[in-house]
């Protein structure tokens, strides 16, 4: 049996309004080597009847599943529980975004020479668009020499809708399926990262990535995000988020490198301790980071008053 080289894997819940948008930039990729796969979790709308529509014509390149209904989180990690591992990339789909032509053949580019043996997690930057799909800017630009499983205890530095992962790297995401989560992106880049795997961060845009006030999850740029993200930070939901991560890479210690894991338990010293001066030094000792300067200063705060 000849596999698809890239299995895209899409969650929609009412998205009929820019569905057709996105299925047809799906369509419109440089590599045509693709199935794509899509979970509905109850969609009201006319989501489902678009993706029968297209269904009818695309047959066997798409297959649509019942999700969950537990959230995105949930949906997003189920659809990589019942995927066949065996296609060599999984490419994960937001339902309201538009991809460049080259989304797929540029992931190719970067991750093909690694091989499928190390687990690789490709993510990249955005072009911001508003509704109407007229651009206003870029997603902040990150790094990938600052990735690494010590940042990613404290922040998910790449968007879901970005992501794609080899076969090494799906065997680690889906082990988050059985427990709670606060999102499938921050999971797969804690436990790849963890894992000993390869994170790339490519600051070549290949998705137009649409902000339209309904998003689940939108991004930081602007004031207004930024004030949401200082009361996520101070308020109780950061801390919460966190707190299910750990118990998520502790039932899956055993995949973690040794070094990781030494580094996990100095973490999990700062998230429970009750001393602030405790706090703050194991936060020093275990060497955690934020991409961003500002952010990094204010991390040793944030243990102090007891917020990570």
């Amino acid at each position: 049996m000849n596999y698809p080289k890239f299995s895209i894997l899409m969650c929609t819940y009412n998205g009929s309004e820019f569905l057709t948008e996105q299925l047809d930039s799906i369509y419109n990729q440089n590599s045509q080597d693709w199935v794509l796969y899509v979970s509905d979790d109850g969609s009201t709308d006319e989501t489902i009847n678009i993706l029968n529509s297209y269904k009818s014509i695309w047959g066997e390149k798409l297959t649509i599943f019942n999700g969950p209904q537990s959230g995105f989180c949930q949906n997003y990690l189920s659809l990589c529980a019942r995927v066949s591992p065996q296609t060599d990339y999984f490419v994960w789909s937001d339902q309201d975004d538009i991809w460049l032509p080259n989304k797929l053949s540029r992931a190719l580019e970067l991750m093909d020479p690694l091989g499928q043996t190390t687990p690789v997690l490709y993510c990249a930057q955005t072009i911001l668009v508003d509704r109407h799909n007229q651009q206003y800017g870029l997603s902040p630009q990150l790094y990938s020499h600052l990735t690494g499983f010590r940042n990613s205890l404290i922040q998910c530095s790449g968007g879901a809708n970005t992501m794609v992962f080899n076969r090494s790297a799906l065997n680690l995401i889906r082990t988050g399926y059985q427990s709670k989560l606060p999102s499938h992106d921050w999971w797969a880049y804690q436990i790849v990262s963890g894992a000993g795997g390869q994170v790339i961060y490519d600051n070549t845009p290949t998705l137009r990535y649409r902000q339209h006030g309904k998003n689940l999850v939108g991004t930081f740029t602007g004031l207004k995000p930024k004030i949401q993200r200082v009361r996520y930070i101070f308020g109780k939901n950061y801390k919460i988020d966190i707190d299910q991560n750990i118990n998520a890479l502790v039932l899956n210690e055993s995949l973690l490198t040794e070094d990781n894991k030494k580094i996990l338990h100095d973490y999990i010293r700062v998230h429970n301790s009750k001393n602030p001066l405790t706090r703050v030094k194991y936060l020093k000792r275990s060497k955690i980071y934020r991409q961003n300067f500002v952010e990094q200063m204010s991390l040793y705060l944030f243990a102090f008053f007891n917020l990570l």
